[in-house]
């Protein structure tokens, strides 16, 4: 696998173009001319792939004004509440979108929450991007999901074509239960979020919160994997989920330019064993929207 292949499995994460997010983010949301130098470096290295949502605040008003129309751009649909027309309210968040984003159309809009999908209006949900499908103004309907449960609930009511699912080293769920191999038997385009664990991965021992003690033996072990691979666990985080070969593309928080630029600098292949750092059983752990209640 040559290193060109695995540049342009990068996908960016935008969430912090529209606010301050994840536990290791020192810069802040992004200023406009940061956000214009990603995207210059992005074309430069045929990085194509934007996810945003309507729930990164002011994001994808954003990336209208600084047109990243030439990008295949991802969005979501609200995560709030569906309004008891659920047609009608995917056909408004849509074309919202498509207003400040300032597009004719997109690669791809997520259902944000899929317990609505599950839901009494799963099916008006789902006809509605199935009908701005095939307009042509949504190439593919997506799911973010949080558990191999939901998603696999979610596969025998509808077709999906692309999933965004939680990937890294110590959240194994859709290796061990061969899910990204089921995906890619079924069509279906794979994303994956999560690769540092929203920053917690990469933080140095003195910087772990203390909520996450508890968890001090595998970040310990986890600290000893990366010195005897004499490898930074940002390297190893990245590359493991970029090296992958059933993920399509990797979905990357981008906090600043030089973080985006040492991103695509490691972009590389590894092989790895990580067995010993699953830690798929613990969920308040791997499932960052438990960590509130640690």
């Amino acid at each position: 696998m040559i290193l060109s292949n695995l540049k342009k499995k990068i996908g960016i994460g935008t969430l912090q173009f529209g606010f301050d997010y994840g536990v290791a983010n020192k810069t802040g949301k992004l200023k406009t001319k940061d956000i214009k130098e990603i995207k210059k470096i992005a074309k430069k290295n045929n990085i194509k792939i934007l996810d945003t949502a309507h729930a990164y605040g002011d994001c994808e008003q954003r990336l209208g004004k600084i047109n990243f129309n030439k990008f295949d751009i991802v969005t979501k649909l609200p995560a709030t509440k569906p309004d008891k027309n659920a047609y009608k309210w995917v056909v408004e968040s849509v074309h919202e979108a498509l207003k400040k984003l300032r597009v004719k159309r997109i690669y791809a809009m997520h259902v944000h929450t899929t317990k609505y999908l599950l839901g009494k209006n799963g099916k008006q949900i789902y006809k509605a991007l199935d009908d701005h499908k095939k307009k042509g103004i949504i190439r593919k309907i997506g799911v973010s999901i949080y558990t191999i449960k939901e998603l696999n609930l979610i596969l025998k009511k509808f077709k999906i074509d692309l999933v965004l699912l939680p990937f890294n080293i110590f959240d194994q769920r859709t290796v061990n239960t061969k899910t990204l191999q089921k995906l890619k038997k079924m069509n279906i385009e794979i994303h994956t979020r999560s690769t540092f664990l929203q920053g917690l991965m990469v933080l140095k021992k003195n910087e772990i919160p203390d909520k996450f003690y508890k968890w001090m033996p595998l970040l310990n072990k986890w600290d000893n994997f990366s010195k005897k691979l004499k490898k930074s666990k940002f390297e190893i985080c990245l590359q493991y989920a970029l090296s992958n070969p059933y993920i399509d593309k990797v979905i990357l928080g981008i906090d600043s330019v030089k973080q985006f630029k040492q991103i695509i600098s490691k972009a590389k292949f590894i092989k790895l064993n990580v067995k010993k750092l699953d830690a798929s059983k613990e969920i308040s752990l791997i499932n960052p929207s438990k960590w509130s209640n640690l």
